[in-house]
């Protein structure tokens, strides 16, 4: 089973080990949103993964990157959303914090 999401500038393609991402406008961070999906499956492993979405990326002028992605999920009859930040170091590409913000509606 997989599910499609399309936006305006990006096409996601959501499997249980596998995240794809195409761009007209350049490449989505895939390997960030793999990373992003393994630490949300880590982090609530009885949650199905409804949905998936990069939100923005961001170059901060301390040396650091930041990518955030917004999770929809389902877990023991409740659905949220979960946004997920990742902070890594731009230049080696070596993560520095994963950061989750629950978004109950």
């Amino acid at each position: 089973m997989f599910v499609s999401i399309f936006t305006n500038h990006y096409t996601y393609v959501l499997q249980p080990e596998k995240v794809s991402a195409q761009s007209q406008l350049g490449k989505v961070p895939v390997k960030w949103g793999k990373l992003a999906m393994k630490e949300v499956q880590k982090k609530y492993p009885a949650a199905k993964i409804l949905d998936y979405q990069h939100i923005w990326r961001e170059k901060k002028k301390d040396g650091t990157g930041l990518e955030r992605f917004t999770f929809s999920i389902k877990q023991y009859g409740r659905e949220y959303n979960v946004h997920v930040t990742i902070v890594y170091d731009l230049e080696t590409k070596t993560v520095k914090d994963v950061q989750f913000i629950e978004m109950m509606y």
